[in-house]
């Protein structure tokens, strides 16, 4: 029987809820309000006004606003409660579940100073940008990334970057092309972000399929940076990604030029990944052998405790959550955080949670 990772106690600087939030949606639940930037097609919806649907939005324009996420005071750290058909529970729940509340629209000025204002009004002057993976609809990114936002008490700015995802899962090829379609779209946004939002410290996190995009508007934006520029993130999260192994490594030292630190996330246990490198056949850069590469922190995440498919514990589980804390909100490296002991693999050393 594989080892099974037991939650370690909570380090001094464990994740609580955060101590910034606008409102509440009910006396027994919190809200968490988020920004998002879309090229998603918008649509009506009876209960929420606005959405987005899977299809590209015209011309590839960009859309902004704010959601407003509804987190259950019985919500467990890492789970994005929803309702299930096993409970016999058909509709959203907000004293039970995770629930996207609110969609509201903002012009591009208006949205870039409600960033700034949020910024500056945070002790760290830093904001987050969050960019899903495959097979993740508007409603749920946005659910997910409110869950995120609160898990991690981050009290700067919270931002969804939200693709044209199918949101189903035998639409993988036509994922595949619309995550290499948004890239260009999302290296405007993170060009403006940098030049409007006033954050001292930019994090960009993105997972599975959502890599591709990061990495392809990373690698355009590199090339106008010099040694002499700072570089535009603090911190670059690649939690699973769902990118060619050996492109990742000739993309690593370009990634760097944009990002003072990067940290990379990779499971053995990953289903989704295994299913993609059998489609691609060749390896992803979030499975194993763990890539060990200069000025790139890895991490074997293979020993956590997941889902099913083992692909969404970046955000799912408590002993990823609280990594990810440290490393944002303290600047920690892998060597000095609290669930992290070292490992030396034939290319080098990389990072394996405590079992």
């Amino acid at each position: 029987m594989p080892p099974v990772f037991a939650p370690p106690a909570p380090a001094p600087s464990a994740p609580a809820p955060p101590a910034r939030t606008e409102g509440n949606a009910s006396k027994n639940c919190t809200a968490v309000r988020i920004f998002y930037a879309t090229d998603r097609e918008q649509t009506t919806d009876k209960l929420l006004g606005i959405n987005f649907t899977p299809k590209r939005s015209p011309d590839g324009d960009l859309r902004y606003g704010m959601c407003t996420v509804s987190i259950p005071a019985t919500h467990k750290l890492g789970e994005l409660e929803s309702p299930s058909f096993f409970r016999f529970e058909f509709r959203p729940n907000p004293e039970k579940h995770i629930v996207l509340q609110e969609v509201t629209t903002l012009e591009e000025d208006a949205f870039f100073t409600r960033v700034k204002e949020r910024v500056d009004s945070s002790p760290a002057k830093d904001a987050f940008v969050f960019v899903h993976g495959y097979n993740v609809d508007f409603e749920t990114a946005a659910r997910r990334a409110g869950q995120f936002a609160y898990d991690l008490g981050f009290i700067g700015a919270p931002i969804l970057y939200s693709w044209p995802s199918n949101g189903t899962f035998e639409d993988y090829a036509s994922d595949a092309a619309n995550v290499g379609w948004t890239a260009s779209h999302l290296e405007r946004f993170l060009r403006i972000l940098e030049a409007r939002s006033g954050a001292e410290k930019i994090h960009l996190i993105a997972h599975s399929m959502g890599n591709r995009a990061v990495c392809d508007a990373l690698k355009a934006l590199s090339y106008d940076r010099t040694e002499l520029t700072r570089p535009m993130l603090h911190h670059l999260v690649l939690a699973a990604p769902d990118v060619d192994a050996e492109t990742f490594r000739q993309l690593a030292s370009a990634l760097h030029q944009v990002s003072d630190h990067i940290t990379l996330y990779a499971s053995s246990k990953d289903k989704a990944l295994a299913a993609s490198a059998r489609l691609h056949k060749y390896p992803r850069a979030g499975g194993v052998p763990v890539l060990v590469l200069p000025d790139v922190e890895s991490i074997d995440a293979s020993a956590v405790v997941s889902d099913f498919l083992a692909h969404s514990y970046f955000a799912g589980t408590y002993p990823l959550l609280s990594d990810i804390y440290e490393l944002l909100s303290d600047d920690k490296p892998a060597a000095k955080r609290f669930a992290l002991r070292s490992e030396t693999g034939k290319d080098g050393v990389y990072y394996m949670f405590k079992g």
